[in-house]
This record gives structure tokens, sequence and C-alpha cells, in this order.
């Protein structure tokens, strides 16, 4: 039976972010299970308006359950199911808005559930796109646009930080063209359409520097939070989408390291997982194209390290492979890691061709 002191030694080595304490972890999980969940199970069959309306705030609490359970050191496999509940409440909770907008007026309630166009809750929808991106849910992001696109009050579309991280996904949409929170959320749009990654690394350096300022302390409930005695409001500080631009951009993010708010384990669960969903594509008729360190590329295209966890590259027909490099690390004298005995895997080809073949075409190559 673990003491408590050897629990606490454990709390301390598994927690990502070292304000996190005990005491605030137990208790919001404690809150959660046996307060939060049950309540909002109990609203949700009330016949008052009102109290059907707060069952929206669970959407909230789920989110805040989840990054605390990230900062706490949780498995992150454990986190994507929670993007599920999350989708299940705004859309819920958005269509009884809709439905029963003006009776919710006339009682007081003035604003959708879910605001992203409010200081407050503009940081948190940055973050739920992002995190659907590293969790690897991307299938939630068309629900996720639709509920977003649902609470617009008056016209007023997604600005282009929004529609740029849901450009990825969905880039036929068009371009708003305006920023809802000036200058420093804007320079998220500045690094997504950079196709410099030199300069796309030096515009994120730029973001996470002022980050805790300028993002978290748009939220008057969470800034600052964990310098509460009871750490009330805080489950921890990530920006995920400067992390959701690293993996989707494939940008060397050693140098964010720095920044305690940058959640480096989940741009390489992510990244570990992308290498996992190409290897299962193989089947045992269609096999990947490999090539060692010094081969040539035989197809202009895009190729990422199949043996451990690093950076995808383009290559012109003819390069010669080099040496892979390790995503997130550096030597002691602070320099990139790079590895001879990566396997490069060809990722796409610029000519559309296929990327896989029968045993009989590999030996060509």
């Amino acid at each position: 039976m673990m003491n408590e002191i050897e629990a606490q030694k454990q709390f301390i080595q598994k927690r990502r972010q070292h304000f996190l304490s005990e005491e605030r972890n137990n208790q919001f999980t404690h809150a959660f299970n046996q307060e939060f969940i049950p309540t909002y199970q109990t609203w949700k069959l009330s016949t008052d308006l009102a109290t059907r309306f707060l069952c929206r705030l669970q959407a909230d609490d789920v989110w805040d359950f989840l990054r605390l359970n990230y900062t706490a050191g949780s498995p992150i496999a454990e986190l994507p199911k929670m993007l599920d509940d999350i989708i299940d409440v705004l859309e819920v909770s958005t269509r009884f808005w809709q439905e029963n907008k003006e009776a919710l007026k006339q009682i007081g309630y003035f604003s959708p559930p879910m605001p992203w166009f409010y200081a407050e809750y503009y940081l948190k929808v940055l973050g739920l796109i992002s995190v659907c991106y590293l969790l690897q849910r991307e299938d939630l992001l068309e629900r996720l646009l639709n509920v977003i696109l649902a609470n617009a009050e008056d016209g007023l579309e997604p600005d282009n930080t929004i529609e740029d991280l849901f450009y990825y996904r969905f880039d036929e949409r068009d371009d708003p063209g305006y920023a809802q929170f000036g200058e420093y959320a804007a320079l998220l749009s500045e690094a997504m359409r950079s196709d410099d990654k030199a300069e796309k690394i030096q515009i994120l350096n730029t973001y996470l520097k002022d980050w805790y300022h300028e993002m978290v302390g748009m939220s008057d409930s969470e800034y600052q939070s964990h310098l509460d005695p009871e750490q009330n409001g805080f489950c921890g500080y990530w920006s995920f989408e400067a992390a959701a631009i690293t993996y989707l951009d494939d940008v060397d993010d050693a140098e964010f390291y720095q920044y305690p708010y940058y959640p480096k384990d989940m741009v390489e669960w992510a990244r570990e997982q992308r290498r996992i969903h190409y290897a299962r594509q193989d089947s045992a008729l269609q096999h990947p194209l490999l090539l060692s360190v010094g081969q040539n590329a035989p197809f202009s295209g895009k190729y990422g390290v199949d043996n451990f966890s690093g950076f995808e590259r383009h290559f012109q027909a003819g390069d010669v492979l080099p040496n892979g490099q390790v995503s997130g690390k550096r030597d002691k004298t602070g320099n990139p890691i790079f590895r001879k005995d990566a396997i490069w895997r060809l990722l796409s080809r610029d000519d559309g061709g296929p990327t896989r073949f029968t045993p009989d075409e590999l030996a060509k190559y």
C-alpha cells in the first residue's frame, strides 16, 4: 500500500506543470466525478428553462477536466474521448439556445452557450480546435465548426485566427479578413500563413514569449489562478494553439521547450500517432517505400522518418537522403540531433502517384 509521502512524490514526478498541487488535482477530480456530472444529469431532466440552459456549463467543466488531467500527467491516450463529451454538450446546448432564444432572453440570458467572440471564451475555442488536431480527433472538427457558426451573433463570422486553424482541414472557406483580438493573436495567423519554417519558428517564439500575459490574461477567472491558496480556476496553462501549428506544419519545436506552457508531450504523442497511422496503412500486398540514409529519392515529394520521431522533409527526385533529425531534442551544446540510422518513408508524391507498392515494384528501388 502506497503511503501518503510516496503518493505525493509520484504525483510531483508525473505532473507536467509544477504549479499544480496534488490537493487541487484531487479536489477537482472528486468534485467533477461525484458532484458536477450527477448534477448535470439531474438538470437535463428539469422542465425549468433556466436550469436546462445551465447544462451548457458541462462543456466548460469537461474542458477543464481534460486540461487538468493533462497537467497532472495522465496518459494522453485517455484524453481524446473527453472531446466527444464536450462537442456533444455544445451541440445540445446550442440547439436548445436556438429553439428557446427569445424565452431565455426574457429571463436574463442574452448570450449563446459558447460566445467565442468574448475574450473569456476565445482562447478556449482556439484550444478546442487545436486539441482536436493534437489528439487525433479531426473527425470532430466539422461539428465544432458548425457549433461556432451557430453561436455567432449579428452575422459575426469567425476571425482570421480561427479560420486559419480550420484551414488545415477545410481549405475552401473564405478569408474573413479581420482579427478579433488585435495584433498579438494575429501572430498565429502570420505563423500559419508563412511558408518559411525559420520565419514560422521566429513568429511562434514571439507569440509564446508573451503568451501567458497576453492570452491567459484575457480571462480574469484563469489568470494567476495558480497563486490562489486553493488554486480555484487553475487547471493548467497550455498554449495548445501554438502546439497544433507546430505539429501540423512539422516545425522543429526544440526552442519552444523553454516555455512551461508549451505542451511538448502532446506534440510528441501526436507525431508518434501519425507515424503509427502511416504504418497501419501498409498491407501484405502494398508495402511502403523505405529508404536508408545515403540513397537517392526516387520521387519528388514528402518523406518522413519511419523508425523514430523525426521531421518530414520534401525532397526532389535524385536528392541524396540525409541523416534524420530527432524531433524535440538538442545535444548538450544546444544543436539539433541527427541520426544516420534514419529510415525514410515516402509519404506523398508531387506527381500524385502511389506511395505503396507490390514486392516486385519495390525491387526496382
